[in-house]
């Protein structure tokens, strides 16, 4: 039994027991002693059920303190993650126009490929000719 309880089954089994000089004052039936002792078991039932609601709000408080860190670093994991991309993005970007200037730079001309050709065939006839 808790101090707290034993002190209030003393309190009401004194006045279940006082004197009958204090009969007109205090008057008590046998089944409201029963029912005032049952009320303050009960009071110490009650306690102990809060005190134990107590310890398991202090436990999800911390694990609510937990959850809020890992928001806060899954948060910048996210910013960290999206510049990521950013950056990824610029650089795919920058090698597309990379790749599209070198084939404009290499593309072969065709006119230069048919004047080439032809100053070609022009000195196959001539060697044709002067042999």
């Amino acid at each position: 039994m808790r101090s707290g309880h034993a002190w209030r089954v003393l309190a009401i089994s004194l006045l279940i027991s006082s004197p009958a000089a204090y009969a007109g004052d205090i008057c008590f039936t046998e089944q409201d002693a029963q029912r005032l002792v049952v009320d303050l078991e009960r009071g110490g039932n009650y306690q102990e059920q809060i005190e134990l609601y107590r310890q398991a709000n202090s436990e999800l408080e911390r694990q609510v303190g937990y959850l809020k860190e890992m928001v806060a670093l899954q948060k910048e994991q996210l910013l960290l993650g999206r510049d990521a991309v950013k950056q990824y993005q610029e650089l795919i970007d920058y090698q597309k126009k990379s790749y599209e200037h070198a084939l404009q730079e290499n593309k072969p001309n065709v006119l230069k490929r048919l004047i080439d050709s032809l100053g070609l065939v022009g000195i196959g006839v001539l060697f044709g000719l002067v042999l």
